[in-house]
């Protein structure tokens, strides 16, 4: 079952919210973190369309693409999340 947007946001916000409290992310963090995991997806893209040599099938690179784009959107609203996004 896919969730939409609005149901899974709040879940991403609960556990940021309690990584901030224990004083495990700022904002700086929060943007470094962002910038890894968008060059982790830039990575599986340039092995999706041949720029990059992969072993991987077509399929287990199109899940690895859906997979750093979660950690890619995980990671922005993290940042958001700091200045108070709603």
């Amino acid at each position: 079952m896919k969730k939409s947007f609005e149901q899974i946001f709040p879940l991403v916000k609960e556990g940021s919210d309690l990584a901030i409290k224990k004083g495990k992310v700022d904002i700086c963090r929060a943007c470094l973190k962002g910038t890894e995991e968008l060059g982790e997806l830039a990575a599986e893209v340039l092995k999706y369309v041949g720029h990059k040599k992969s072993s991987q099938t077509k399929t287990k690179r199109i899940k690895k693409i859906k997979s750093e784009g979660v950690d890619t959107i995980i990671a922005i609203l993290d940042v958001l999340n700091l200045v108070d996004i709603s």
